[in-house]
């Protein structure tokens, strides 16, 4: 590899082991870090770390039927590590993307805990555990500056949290602790609740959409808003909700 601020290899840069020709590569893996020719650009470095802790994961059995407390601190050993390696000689040149593929590292194992679907926004997961956001506890674990792109992804983060609605803060996963115990096999009917009400079991629109003043309960006719199921007049257990089609 050729360090340099950017272009093509010259002609002229030939380099060959016992009379062949060496080809010339964009990064390398050096050390466990993913350096790029320009050593300005990490993104590589934290797709690796991205992938590697997905694996690291795996090492964390069942954590659905962990307490909260002891999953959190299993991550910390088996995932954070592996996540933040190197974390303090490629920090400053982290873009807002990098920063961004980072956090979701954390928030992937919380909705894996959760019992929650991929797709489910960041934000929900956060509150409903009660933890501080991923470059958070990096910055603060190691000593990070608060760089422009740092200082950028938490305002974003911010303006996120403050669009969630006043009526998620009133479900009972949000001050009731019971399900954050060790093996509660409910613990995604209360996770869900909380994150879609199961608006899409009791909605008579049953494509995936976000709720509207025209969405209606087949149950009981009357408008199907986000938490409908907690005060439906025919309102069902939740395991029979979760069933509803």
């Amino acid at each position: 590899m050729k360090f340099r601020r950017g272009g093509r290899v010259a002609a002229s840069d030939t380099l060959f082991l016992s009379g062949v020709g060496l080809d010339y590569v964009n990064r390398f893996p050096y050390l466990g870090i993913v350096i790029p020719f320009n050593t300005r650009s990490f993104g590589d470095h934290v797709k690796e770390r991205f992938k590697n802790s997905l694996l690291a994961m795996t090492e964390i059995k069942k954590p659905w039927l962990l307490s909260t407390d002891t999953a959190l601190r299993l991550f910390d050993c088996y995932v954070a590590s592996v996540a933040s390696y190197g974390i303090q000689t490629v920090w400053p040149y982290l873009s807002l993307e990098d920063l961004k593929a980072m956090e979701r590292i954390k928030a992937t194992f919380l909705k894996r805990m959760l019992s929650l679907h991929i797709s489910t926004k960041n934000r929900y997961t956060y509150l409903l555990v009660g933890t501080p956001l991923f470059l958070e506890e990096l910055v603060r674990r190691f000593n990070l500056p608060h760089t422009l792109e740092y200082q950028s992804t938490l305002q974003i983060q911010e303006e996120k949290f403050g669009d969630i609605e006043a009526d998620f803060y009133a479900v009972p996963a949000m001050h009731e602790n019971g399900w954050k115990g060790i093996e509660r096999p409910n613990r995604h009917l209360v996770t869900r609740f909380a994150v879609h009400g199961f608006h899409h079991c009791l909605c008579t629109n049953q494509a995936y959409h976000e709720p509207t003043e025209e969405c209606r309960c087949k149950l009981c006719g009357q408008r199907c808003e986000r938490y409908h199921a907690s005060k439906c007049a025919n309102a069902l257990p939740l395991h029979q909700l979760a069933n509803l089609r």
